[in-house]
C-alpha cells in the first residue's frame, strides 16, 4: 500500500519556490553551456584536429590537479557517495558542511560546462546535473530548516525534489520525475516532485533550449529548433517549399530514368500522371537496381566518395553486363505489393502510394509538429491531388533560424529605440529644469535691479 503524506501549505509553497529556483538556475546553466560553446569557436587554434587534442589534454590535466586539494574532497569522491551524503536525513549546521556544499555546487557546475561546452566531450550529463540539482535542493532545505526550526523540515527531502526539478529543467523532460521516484523508491514524494518538475520545465522551456539540443548544435547535426512564440512564425508551407522538382511520369522510359539519376542526387522522386496528379514516390535505390538488373549504363551526378553505402552495395551486387531492354521502353511501375510478389523474375519499380502529403496552406508551427512526430526528411506539397512542390526538414530549419535572427534584430532595435527615446526625454527634462532655473534667477535679479517707488 502507498504511504499517504499530508503536506502543510508552507511546505507546498516551499516546493513551488524550489521549482522556480531550479528552473531559473537550469536556464542559466544551459545558457552558460551555449555561451561556452560559442566562445570555443572563437579560438580558431582549437578547431583543428591537433588543437582539439591539445584542448582535451590541457583541460583534463587541469581538472585532475584541481581535485587533489582537501577542499575538493566531495568532488573527487564517487558520485554514489556524494549522493548518499546529500540525501542524509540529519540536519547539519556545521560551517564546513555548508562550505563543502557551496564548493561542490560551484566546481561541479564549472567542470560540467567546460567539459561539455568547451571541450565537447561530455562523459555523461545526466549524473552531474543530478548531483548539481541535489546540492541546490539540499542548500534550500538547510536554509528552510534554519529559518523554521520548529517545522521539522528534512533537508534530504528537498535534495531529492531539487535534483528532479533541476534535471528536468536542464533536459526539459518530465519523465525525470518518474525515473527519480523509481531510483529512490520515495513514492510519497511524487506530489512535490511533480510540482517542482512541472514548474521548472515550464520556466526552462520559456528561456532556453534543452541541453541535448545544445550538444546537437555543437556537433553541427540537423535538428529542429523549438518554438518559443508560435505567433512569431506566421509563414506557410507555400513560402518555403521547393517547386523546381525532378519528376517521373507514368509514361517515363528508361532514358528518362537515366537522365533523372544523372542530373539529381535526391533520395526519392515523385511520380505524376499526365495531368500532374501526384501518384506516389519512387526510391532512388530502386531505380538504380532496375537499371543494373537490365544492364543499363548510367553516370551518377554525385562523386564516387559521396555515394551512399547502400548505393554501393546495389552497384556491386549487379553482375548484368548486356542490355536487356531498349531505352525507349516504358518503366514498369507497380502500385500494389501483391503484383510484385506474383510476378517473380520480372524487374518492376514499386511506387510508394502512402507518401506523406501536406497542404500548401499549412502553418510552420504545424509543419514543425509533423516533422517532429513523424521523423521524416521531406513531405510532398499537394493541392487537390496535384503536386505543387516539396518541403524538407532542412528548409524548415533554415527558415526558423532566419526568423529567429530577424526577431532578435527587431528586439535589439526596439530596445535601442526605447533607450534613445528615454535619453531624449531625460535630456529634455534636464533642459527644461535648467531653463526654468535660469528664468527664475533672471526674474529675481530683475526684481532686485528695478527701482523702488516710494509713497509721498
Amino acid at each position: 500500500a502507498f504511504i499517504l503524506m499530508e503536506y502543510q501549505f508552507i511546505e507546498i509553497l516551499a516546493f513551488i519556490i524550489l521549482g522556480i529556483v531550479a528552473g531559473i538556475l537550469a536556464s542559466v546553466f544551459v545558457r552558460l553551456l551555449l555561451g561556452t560553446y560559442k566562445l570555443s569557436k572563437v579560438f580558431t587554434a582549437f578547431t583543428t584536429k591537433r588543437g582539439a587534442y591539445i584542448k582535451v589534454i590541457v583541460v583534463s590535466v587541469l581538472l585532475s590537479i584541481i581535485q587533489y586539494p582537501e577542499i575538493f574532497r566531495l568532488l573527487r569522491n564517487d558520485p554514489k557517495y556524494v549522493i548518499d551524503v546529500l540525501l542524509q536525513e540529519t540536519t547539519s549546521t556545521q560551517r564546513d558542511f555548508w562550505a563543502q556544499l557551496l564548493i561542490l555546487l560551484f566546481s561541479k557546475t564549472v567542470f560540467v560546462i567546460i567539459s561539455v561546452g568547451f571541450v565537447g566531450l561530455p562523459a555523461g550529463v545526466y549524473a552531474p546535473v543530478f548531483i548539481i540539482g541535489a546540492v541546490i535542493g539540499r542548500l534550500f532545505g538547510e536554509v528552510l530548516a534554519l529559518i523554521y526550526p520548529n517545522f521539522g523540515i528534512i533537508p534530504s527531502t528537498y535534495a531529492i525534489v531539487g535534483s528532479a526539478a533541476f534535471t528536468a529543467g536542464v533536459t526539459q523532460t518530465i519523465s525525470t520525475a518518474i525515473v527519480l521516484v523509481e531510483l529512490t523508491r520515495q513514492i510519497p514524494l511524487i506530489f512535490p516532485i511533480l510540482i517542482a518538475v512541472l514548474i521548472s520545465t515550464a520556466i526552462a522551456q520559456r528561456f532556453c533550449d534543452s541541453v541535448y539540443y545544445v550538444m546537437i548544435r555543437q556537433k553541427d547535426l540537423p535538428a529542429l529548433p523549438t518554438f518559443k512564440l508560435y505567433k512569431s512564425y506566421d509563414k506557410l508551407v507555400s513560402d518555403i517549399m521547393k517547386t523546381d522538382l525532378k519528376v517521373l511520369q507514368v509514361s517515363s522510359n528508361y532514358a528518362d530514368v537515366v537522365a533523372l539519376l544523372g542530373s539529381s542526387n535526391h533520395s526519392s522522386f515523385p511520380l505524376i500522371d499526365e495531368g500532374g496528379i501526384f501518384l506516389g514516390s519512387v526510391s532512388r535505390l530502386r531505380l538504380i537496381a532496375l537499371l543494373m538488373e537490365n544492364g543499363v549504363k548510367w553516370t551518377p551526378k554525385m562523386r564516387e566518395e559521396d555515394r551512399s553505402k547502400m548505393e554501393d552495395e546495389v552497384l556491386q551486387a549487379s553482375t548484368v553486363t548486356e542490355l536487356k531492354v531498349n531505352l525507349d521502353d516504358p518503366v514498369p511501375f507497380v502500385f500494389r505489393k501483391t503484383l510484385i510478389e506474383g510476378e517473380a523474375g520480372v524487374s518492376v519499380v514499386e511506387v510508394d502510394t502512402a507518401s506523406f502529403q501536406i497542404s500548401e496552406n499549412t502553418s510552420l508551427h504545424r509543419l514543425h509538429f509533423l516533422f517532429t512526430m513523424l521523423s521524416v526528411s521531406h513531405m510532398w506539397v499537394t493541392s487537390r491531388g496535384k503536386l505543387l512542390g516539396v518541403v524538407t526538414k532542412k528548409s524548415l530549419i533554415k527558415q526558423m533560424n532566419i526568423i529567429r535572427k530577424i526577431r532578435k534584430k527587431q528586439r535589439f532595435m526596439s530596445r535601442r529605440k526605447t533607450q534613445e527615446q528615454d535619453s531624449r526625454v531625460i535630456s529634455l527634462d534636464s533642459f527644461e529644469s535648467k531653463r526654468s532655473t535660469s528664468e527664475s534667477g533672471h526674474d529675481r535679479s530683475s526684481r532686485l535691479s528695478s527701482p523702488v517707488e516710494l509713497d509721498d
